[in-house]
């Protein structure tokens, strides 16, 4: 059965939103993993499930049960656009943050 490409549309921008939400959450992870090494396994752990977590529920709901090659490339693709021009700037400031917290608590 064809599908709409309104409807093919929609999961592709779906699927690019849902690799720049990876890509936060990594960073999220990273930024620890620099300060506190020994929670690297937890951290990946952690970015682990959820990335399990993000290409099941994209299988199941948008993707009707079928994960299409489209919706990994775009998934790439928004990862991609996430490592190549948000990271950098997210994650100094981000580490920034957690030294600060770190010194007002230690």
């Amino acid at each position: 059965m064809e599908q709409p490409i309104t409807q093919e549309l929609t999961r592709f921008l779906w699927a690019v939103a849902v690799g720049l939400a990876l890509g936060v959450a990594y960073d999220l992870c990273r930024g620890p993993r620099r300060l506190w090494p020994r929670l690297t396994w937890v951290l990946d752990l952690v970015f682990g499930l959820c990335l399990t977590w993000a290409l099941v529920y994209f299988t199941l709901v948008p993707g009707d049960g079928r994960l299409r090659f489209f919706a990994l490339a775009a998934m790439a693709l928004g990862g991609g656009l996430w490592s190549g021009f948000l990271s950098r700037p997210f994650l100094r400031c981000y580490v920034a943050c957690l030294r600060a917290v770190g010194t007002v608590l230690g």
